[in-house]
């Protein structure tokens, strides 16, 4: 027979450390970063500018991973650093690439 506590207390889990969590970030948005730039690019090329954010998002979750939201923070990011620009038309949720950096 097995006695439990009082209050069947058990260890707490160890939460990763701040540098832990930053570093699988950093690794995340790098893989879909590389990837988004990818796709932009192949849409610019085959002649395809204009998307849907929900598109990418779809593309990104199944090819690099992710969470929701996270492909169009990882797209701003990549435009705030000059790698893609990109026009957006709010009410349809549609963006145009006007130029992607290889």
């Amino acid at each position: 027979m097995t006695t439990l506590s009082l209050f069947d207390w058990r260890p707490p889990v160890a939460s990763p450390t701040a540098p832990e969590q930053s570093h699988h970030l950093a690794r995340v948005e790098s893989n879909q970063g590389a990837f988004i730039l990818a796709w932009c690019a192949l849409r610019v090329d085959c002649g395809h500018p204009t998307f849907r954010l929900c598109d990418l998002e779809d593309a990104v979750r199944a090819n690099a991973g992710g969470t929701p939201g996270s492909a169009s923070r990882v797209l701003r990011d990549l435009r705030s650093h000059g790698f893609l620009a990109y026009d957006v038309e709010r009410g349809a949720s549609r963006y145009t690439l006007t130029m992607v950096r290889p």
